[in-house]
């Protein structure tokens, strides 16, 4: 019996540590160490840079249009604008011009004295310095103002002025002919003031012959742009 109390008394003596394997003496300890807010933040953000995928370059978008070539295409634009609003300018002034002159003839022939309707003048002998002065070099005054405002576009572009060509009066007075046939006097007022029409606005007359140097002008800058 005391030797059964003598183990009972030394097992109670005994550190409670030694109860445990010795290995459970290098474990690490179940509660964490505290860190510092600065430190988690720190490696919170570390984790997050080391996970995300690096990424990818984008290489460079492709030239789609040269700035040269948009540069041409802005002065094409405007040289066909400038003859677009050049003939229809032009288109308009020779109507008035010739509304204006069309009155002038009616007074002249209305001032015809009776004896002369005997024996009229050729319309074309009658008409043609007041034709010159008050229908083409009218019109042809005109068109000065194309010519400056497609000097101003050249210059704004840089372009040589030097070499494009200039409007000027391409029609011949042999055109006046075409009345030459018609007595200047009242009773042929309404051929005569058909063929001056015909003679200013119509096909080669003196509107389309500025009409078609502005085309053939504005086509060779387009071409050389």
């Amino acid at each position: 019996m005391k030797e059964n109390f003598g183990r009972l008394k030394a097992f109670l003596k005994r550190d409670i540590r030694s109860f445990f394997n010795s290995s459970a003496e290098n474990e690490q300890p179940l509660i964490p160490p505290i860190v510092s807010q600065e430190e988690s933040i720190t490696q919170s953000t570390s984790d997050i840079s080391n996970t995300e995928p690096e990424p990818v370059p984008i290489p460079p978008l492709p030239l789609l249009l040269n700035p040269a070539a948009l540069d041409r295409v802005a002065l094409r634009r405007e040289i066909l604008d400038w003859r677009d609003n050049s003939i229809m300018q032009l288109g308009v002034a020779a109507n008035v011009v010739l509304k204006e002159f069309s009155v002038h003839v009616v007074t002249l022939l209305d001032d015809v004295p009776f004896w002369r309707r005997a024996l009229p003048k050729a319309a074309n002998e009658v008409l043609t310095v007041d034709f010159n002065t008050r229908v083409r070099l009218r019109i042809q005054d005109k068109t000065k103002k194309y010519d400056h405002q497609l000097d101003e576009i050249m210059g704004r572009w840089e372009r040589n002025k030097a070499l494009r060509s200039r409007l000027i009066d391409e029609w011949p007075d042999s055109q006046l002919s075409y009345v030459a046939n018609l007595g200047f006097k009242p009773s042929n007022q309404e051929e005569i003031l058909e063929a001056i029409s015909f003679l200013v606005l119509g096909p080669h007359g003196v509107a389309d012959k500025f009409y078609q140097q502005i085309s053939r002008i504005s086509a060779r800058i387009t071409e050389e742009a």
